[in-house]
């Protein structure tokens, strides 16, 4: 949690293993990022599965435990790349039940908990860059991502990463 906020800035995320992660910043190398495109960092690449937002300290445990879900291991291949307005994502190659349906598990257990509902439809990605107007992606070579785990992140304004993991979930 952030000194400046004492409310800290949450999301949930699927995070990948060093393996994925490696793959990620091997494909991110082979763009042609033009102008004042903004890379996002290794460590920081990530596919967020619910934004909440700024979240009250004392709702901060209940949410925690809300979290500890029962899911299973699935797979996801990335390789669709597309510049939307200014940002570079790479997509699914196809729609995964098991994402959408851990979405909305999560979904439910933060309404349960009186967060307000997501409005936006889920649109899983990975940012692979900002301000990426003008840029180049090629076509990757599919990122095979096996999920395990999901994580309950802040986002920090610190120079020294923009994320904290606060809790993982594994797969039963």
């Amino acid at each position: 949690m952030s000194s400046q906020n004492p409310m800290p800035r949450l999301f949930i995320a699927v995070w990948p293993d060093a393996m994925v992660r490696g793959q990620l910043a091997e494909y991110s190398a082979t763009c042609e990022w033009a102008g004042h495109a903004k890379p996002v960092a290794v460590a920081d690449l990530h596919l967020t599965l619910r934004f909440i937002g700024d979240v009250d300290l004392p709702l901060l445990s209940p949410l925690r435990e809300a979290l500890a879900l029962d899911f299973d291991a699935f797979d996801l291949e990335l390789e669709r790349p597309q510049l939307r307005k200014e940002v570079a994502v790479l997509w699914p190659s196809a729609t995964s039940d098991a994402l959408t349906e851990l979405h909305d598990a999560i979904d439910e257990k933060l309404q349960a908990l009186g967060f307000t509902a997501d409005s936006r439809s889920f649109r899983p990605h990975v940012t692979l860059a900002r301000h990426a107007k003008h840029s180049r992606m090629p076509q990757p070579t599919a990122i095979a991502w096996h999920i395990n785990v999901f994580c309950l992140v802040e986002s920090t304004p610190s120079s020294a990463g923009r994320y904290r993991i606060l809790q993982t979930y594994l797969a039963r």
